[in-house]
Protein backbone atom coordinates (compact mmCIF):
# COMPACT_ATOMS: atom_id res chain seq x y z
CA UNK A 1 0.00 0.00 0.00
CA UNK A 2 1.42 3.32 -0.96
CA UNK A 3 -1.30 5.38 0.71
CA UNK A 4 -0.70 6.55 4.26
CA UNK A 5 -3.73 5.52 6.31
CA UNK A 6 -2.27 6.72 9.61
CA UNK A 7 -3.00 10.43 9.38
CA UNK A 8 -6.18 12.46 9.49
CA UNK A 9 -6.53 14.70 6.47
CA UNK A 10 -7.28 18.31 7.20
CA UNK A 11 -5.94 18.32 10.77
CA UNK A 12 -4.64 21.78 11.64
CA UNK A 13 -1.23 21.42 13.34
CA UNK A 14 -1.53 24.90 14.85
CA UNK A 15 -4.62 23.95 16.89
CA UNK A 16 -4.19 20.19 17.47
CA UNK A 17 -2.10 19.29 20.56
CA UNK A 18 -0.78 16.15 18.82
CA UNK A 19 1.48 18.48 16.84
CA UNK A 20 4.48 20.35 18.24
CA UNK A 21 6.26 23.19 16.46
CA UNK A 22 9.98 22.45 16.30
CA UNK A 23 12.74 25.11 16.32
CA UNK A 24 13.34 24.52 12.58
CA UNK A 25 9.72 25.52 11.78
CA UNK A 26 8.50 21.97 11.06
CA UNK A 27 5.89 20.15 13.10
CA UNK A 28 6.37 16.81 14.80
CA UNK A 29 3.23 14.71 15.06
CA UNK A 30 2.31 12.38 17.94
CA UNK A 31 1.22 9.11 16.27
CA UNK A 32 0.08 5.81 17.70
CA UNK A 33 2.34 2.99 16.69
CA UNK A 34 0.58 0.35 18.77
CA UNK A 35 -2.94 -0.01 20.14
CA UNK A 36 -3.77 -2.68 22.68
CA UNK A 37 -7.41 -3.51 23.31
CA UNK A 38 -8.41 -5.37 26.45
CA UNK A 39 -11.92 -6.80 26.71
CA UNK A 40 -13.22 -8.96 29.53
CA UNK A 41 -16.25 -10.92 28.28
CA UNK A 42 -17.25 -11.78 31.86
CA UNK A 43 -17.39 -8.26 33.30
CA UNK A 44 -18.00 -6.54 29.92
CA UNK A 45 -15.20 -4.07 30.72
CA UNK A 46 -12.84 -2.78 28.09
CA UNK A 47 -9.78 -0.57 27.84
CA UNK A 48 -7.53 0.67 25.10
CA UNK A 49 -3.88 1.56 25.52
CA UNK A 50 -2.56 3.85 22.81
CA UNK A 51 1.24 3.81 22.63
CA UNK A 52 2.39 6.90 20.78
CA UNK A 53 5.57 8.79 19.99
CA UNK A 54 6.51 11.95 18.10
CA UNK A 55 7.30 11.53 14.40
CA UNK A 56 8.60 13.92 11.79
CA UNK A 57 7.19 13.65 8.28
CA UNK A 58 9.93 14.27 5.72
CA UNK A 59 8.84 13.92 2.11
CA UNK A 60 5.89 11.71 3.04
CA UNK A 61 8.00 9.35 5.16
CA UNK A 62 7.60 9.31 8.93
CA UNK A 63 10.74 9.25 11.07
CA UNK A 64 10.55 8.49 14.79
CA UNK A 65 11.99 11.23 16.98
CA UNK A 66 12.14 9.15 20.16
CA UNK A 67 11.73 5.49 21.04
CA UNK A 68 10.08 5.95 24.45
CA UNK A 69 6.31 5.68 24.00
CA UNK A 70 3.73 7.88 25.64
CA UNK A 71 0.83 5.71 26.81
CA UNK A 72 -2.76 6.93 26.82
CA UNK A 73 -5.23 4.60 28.56
CA UNK A 74 -8.94 4.95 27.80
CA UNK A 75 -11.64 3.05 29.71
CA UNK A 76 -14.38 2.32 27.20
CA UNK A 77 -17.15 1.36 29.62
CA UNK A 78 -18.65 4.87 29.46
CA UNK A 79 -17.79 5.34 25.76
CA UNK A 80 -19.61 2.41 24.10
CA UNK A 81 -21.93 4.81 22.28
CA UNK A 82 -19.16 7.20 21.22
CA UNK A 83 -18.48 7.56 17.49
CA UNK A 84 -14.96 8.87 16.81
CA UNK A 85 -14.98 8.91 13.01
CA UNK A 86 -16.78 12.21 12.32
CA UNK A 87 -16.21 13.13 8.69
CA UNK A 88 -13.91 10.16 8.04
CA UNK A 89 -14.29 7.47 5.39
CA UNK A 90 -12.85 3.99 5.09
CA UNK A 91 -9.79 4.39 2.84
CA UNK A 92 -10.51 1.14 0.99
CA UNK A 93 -14.31 1.02 0.63
CA UNK A 94 -15.11 4.73 0.89
CA UNK A 95 -17.83 4.00 3.45
CA UNK A 96 -18.44 6.66 6.14
CA UNK A 97 -16.97 5.85 9.56
CA UNK A 98 -18.89 8.43 11.58
CA UNK A 99 -21.71 5.99 12.35
CA UNK A 100 -19.49 3.33 13.95
CA UNK A 101 -19.53 3.36 17.74
CA UNK A 102 -16.98 1.93 20.17
CA UNK A 103 -19.41 -0.97 20.68
CA UNK A 104 -19.47 -1.47 16.91
CA UNK A 105 -15.67 -1.53 16.79
CA UNK A 106 -15.75 -4.20 19.51
CA UNK A 107 -18.12 -6.33 17.42
CA UNK A 108 -15.96 -5.76 14.33
CA UNK A 109 -12.83 -6.88 16.20
CA UNK A 110 -14.69 -9.97 17.47
CA UNK A 111 -15.71 -10.81 13.90
CA UNK A 112 -12.11 -10.32 12.74
CA UNK A 113 -10.86 -12.62 15.51
CA UNK A 114 -13.45 -15.27 14.63
CA UNK A 115 -12.58 -15.15 10.92
CA UNK A 116 -8.81 -15.24 11.52
CA UNK A 117 -9.04 -17.97 14.18
CA UNK A 118 -11.03 -20.18 11.80
CA UNK A 119 -8.56 -19.48 8.96
CA UNK A 120 -5.64 -20.45 11.20
CA UNK A 121 -7.41 -23.61 12.38
CA UNK A 122 -8.13 -24.63 8.77
CA UNK A 123 -4.52 -23.94 7.73
CA UNK A 124 -3.18 -25.98 10.65
CA UNK A 125 -5.58 -28.82 9.86
CA UNK A 126 -4.55 -28.77 6.19
CA UNK A 127 -0.86 -28.77 7.13
CA UNK A 128 -1.40 -31.68 9.53
CA UNK A 129 -3.34 -33.61 6.88
CA UNK A 130 -0.59 -32.98 4.34
CA UNK A 131 1.96 -34.26 6.84
CA UNK A 132 -0.17 -37.36 7.50
CA UNK A 133 -0.88 -36.46 11.13
CA UNK A 134 -4.38 -37.72 11.95
CA UNK A 135 -4.20 -36.55 15.59
CA UNK A 136 -4.24 -32.83 14.85
CA UNK A 137 -5.48 -30.38 17.44
CA UNK A 138 -5.83 -27.55 14.89
CA UNK A 139 -9.23 -26.41 16.08
CA UNK A 140 -8.70 -27.01 19.78
CA UNK A 141 -7.58 -23.48 20.55
CA UNK A 142 -4.13 -24.61 21.67
CA UNK A 143 -1.87 -21.80 20.52
CA UNK A 144 1.18 -22.82 22.51
CA UNK A 145 3.01 -23.88 19.35
CA UNK A 146 3.23 -21.60 16.39
CA UNK A 147 0.94 -18.76 17.48
CA UNK A 148 2.19 -15.77 15.56
CA UNK A 149 0.34 -13.23 17.68
CA UNK A 150 -2.62 -13.04 15.36
CA UNK A 151 -4.61 -10.95 17.78
CA UNK A 152 -6.12 -13.55 20.08
CA UNK A 153 -3.69 -12.76 22.87
CA UNK A 154 -4.53 -13.82 26.37
CA UNK A 155 -7.95 -15.46 26.51
CA UNK A 156 -8.67 -13.99 29.93
CA UNK A 157 -8.01 -10.42 28.84
CA UNK A 158 -9.08 -10.45 25.20
CA UNK A 159 -5.93 -8.62 24.13
CA UNK A 160 -5.60 -7.40 20.57
CA UNK A 161 -2.73 -5.33 19.20
CA UNK A 162 -2.38 -3.28 16.05
CA UNK A 163 -0.54 -0.25 14.77
CA UNK A 164 -2.55 2.81 13.89
CA UNK A 165 -2.42 6.55 13.87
Amino acid sequence: MSENYDTLAGVDPTTNPRFKLLPNGQYSEQLTNQVQLFWDPVTQEGRAFFNSAPYLNIGGIYNALQAVPDVLMVDFLDKLGTCYGKGLRDPVTGEPLDGISVAGVSILMSAAFDTEFIARALALAAAAAAAGDSGSSAGSGDTSSGDSGSGSGNASSGTTSSGSG
